[in-house]
C-alpha cells in the first residue's frame, strides 16, 4: 500500500533531505578526501570515491531491474558526466585552497543560473553582491584573498558542471525513471569515465586496506547519500526552496574545515561568504514564481 503524504509533509522531508546531503558531502569531504589527497592526488581521489560510490550504489538500487527508455539514457549520460567534473575540479580545488573559498566560488555556476532567469531591475542588486564577493576571493587587489590561482580556475570549472548537475537532476528528477536509478546509474557512467585516472593515479594501491575503507567511507557520505537525497529532494520541494537552502553550502563548508582542518578564514573572505551568500538567496527568491515547480504527490 503506497502511502500518500501531503504537500507540508513533502516539503518538510524535502528540506531536511538537502540538508542532510549538505552535511553529510562536506564532512566526508573533510574527514576522507583530503586524506586521500596526500595518498592519491585530487584524480585519483575523484575516481575512487565514484568507483566505490557505483558499488555501493548498484547494491542498494539494483538498477537492471527498471533501466531507462533511450531517450533517459542521453539525459542520464550527460548527468554522469556532470557529477564526474563537478567531482574532479572541485577537489583539485580544495587540494590548493580552503574549503569555504573554494565553494563560494564554486557557487557561481547555481548562482548563475538564478541570475540567468532574473526578470526585476532589483536582480541586479543581486548581481553586485556576488561580483563584489566574488572579487573579495580573487588575488586581484590588495584587501583581496592571497590564493592559489589554479585553485580558483578549478573552482569555477566545478561550478560549471554543479549548474549543469542541477538542470540535469531536475529533468531526471520530473520523469518517470526512479530516483535511485537514476543515482546509480548516473555515478556509474562517471565512475567508467574517471577509472582511466583511477588507473594512472592509484594502480595497485587501489587495494590496500587503508584506500579502501577512505574510499568506501568517502564514498558513502559524499556520494551515495548525498545524491540519493538531493534527487528525492528534487521531487518534493520547489527549486527556489532547494536554492535557498543550498545558498548556505559556503557557510557549511568554511565550518567544516573550521572544524575538522583548522582552516581559518580571514575576515575580507567571510564578508565575501557572506555576500555570495546574500546574492544566492536574494536571486533566488526573486524568480522563486518563475522557477517553482509543482510538488510531486
Amino acid at each position: 500500500m503506497k502511502i500518500h503524504y501531503s504537500n507540508a509533509t513533502q516539503e518538510i522531508i524535502g528540506v531536511i533531505c538537502v540538508i542532510m546531503s549538505m552535511v553529510l558531502g562536506l564532512t566526508g569531504a573533510s574527514l576522507f578526501a583530503k586524506p586521500l589527497f596526500a595518498l592519491v592526488s585530487a584524480p585519483g581521489t575523484t575516481a575512487i570515491r565514484l568507483i566505490f560510490s557505483t558499488i555501493i550504489l548498484i547494491i542498494i538500487w539494483r538498477p537492471w531491474r527498471n533501466l531507462p527508455s533511450r531517450k533517459e539514457w542521453l539525459t542520464i549520460f550527460l548527468y554522469g558526466i556532470s557529477i564526474v567534473g563537478m567531482n574532479l575540479f572541485f577537489y583539485m580545488s580544495i587540494e590548493r585552497i580552503p574549503f569555504g573559498i573554494s565553494l563560494a566560488l564554486e557557487f557561481s555556476g547555481p548562482l548563475s543560473l538564478a541570475l540567468f532567469a532574473s526578470r526585476s531591475a532589483k536582480d541586479f542588486l543581486w548581481i553586485l553582491f556576488a561580483v563584489v564577493g566574488i572579487t573579495l576571493l580573487l588575488p586581484v587587489t590588495k584587501i583581496s584573498a592571497d590564493i592559489d590561482i589554479m585553485g580558483v580556475i578549478f573552482a569555477f570549472i566545478a561550478g560549471f558542471f554543479w549548474a549543469s548537475y542541477i538542470v540535469l537532476c531536475k529533468k531526471i528528477g520530473s520523469g518517470t525513471i526512479h530516483n535511485g536509478i537514476a543515482v546509480a546509474l548516473g555515478v556509474l557512467i562517471a565512475a567508467l569515465l574517471a577509472l582511466p585516472m583511477g588507473v594512472i593515479y592509484v594502480g595497485s594501491a587501489f587495494f590496500s586496506w587503508r584506500i579502501i575503507l577512505l574510499g568506501s567511507s568517502l564514498a558513502l557520505f559524499s556520494s551515495a547519500l548525498p545524491y540519493t537525497l538531493e534527487m528525492i529532494a528534487m521531487k518534493k520541494l520547489p527549486v527556489k526552496t532547494i536554492g535557498i537552502i543550498m545558498s548556505l553550502d559556503p557557510v557549511v563548508g568554511a565550518l567544516s574545515g573550521f572544524i575538522f582542518l583548522g582552516e581559518i578564514l580571514s575576515f575580507p573572505q567571510l564578508l565575501a561568504i557572506v555576500l555570495v551568500i546574500c546574492a544566492s538567496i536574494g536571486s533566488t527568491w526573486s524568480n522563486r514564481q518563475s522557477l517553482a515547480p509543482e510538488i510531486t504527490p
